[in-house]
């Protein structure tokens, strides 16, 4: 068995050992693991095509932004850039874009306006605990008829 192979087979069993392979050897693992070709992996993480070559050619390194998108991928940035713990984030990337239930629409507005309120209030929060946050505060809104699919109802003040 080859090295790199060793390293991802450890990576997949969620090993705390460090792993000799460069970014672009740790990004051609984690878009294989995730089953993505480099077209489909570029596309699905907003970076260009040929940028995303670049990378596991080991031409250029990704930079901040270009590393927020792998982890919306579910890469964890910590394994990506020093081969320590867990290749993937423990939720599964499904879980990071999960659907509505049949028959409910997201007003996108209102919901980008709770995430900006969470992410403000609760920075340091995890991500379980501001989608959990998010959920109820977009859940409730919905419920009290503050927020529906076509807008935001805004109760008139008093004078």
């Amino acid at each position: 068995m080859r090295h790199d192979n060793f390293c991802v087979a450890l990576s997949v069993a969620l090993s705390r050992r460090k792993c000799d392979m460069t970014i672009s050897e740790r990004l051609k693992t984690a878009r294989a693991t995730l089953g993505l070709s480099q077209k489909e992996f570029a596309a699905q993480s907003g970076v260009s095509a040929r940028g995303y070559q670049g990378y596991e050619d080991g031409r250029s390194v990704p930079g901040g932004e270009a590393i927020s998108s792998f982890v919306r991928l579910g890469i964890n940035a910590n394994w990506l850039l020093t081969g320590e713990g867990q290749m993937l984030l423990a939720a599964p990337p499904e879980a990071l874009k999960p659907e509505p239930p049949p028959g409910m629409e997201i007003n996108e507005d209102a919901l980008k306006a709770v995430v900006a309120a969470v992410n403000t209030v609760k920075p340091n929060a995890s991500q379980s605990e501001q989608a959990a946050l998010i959920a109820s505060m977009y859940s409730r809104l919905v419920a009290e008829g503050i927020v529906t699919p076509q807008g935001i109802h805004r109760p008139k003040q008093s004078a």
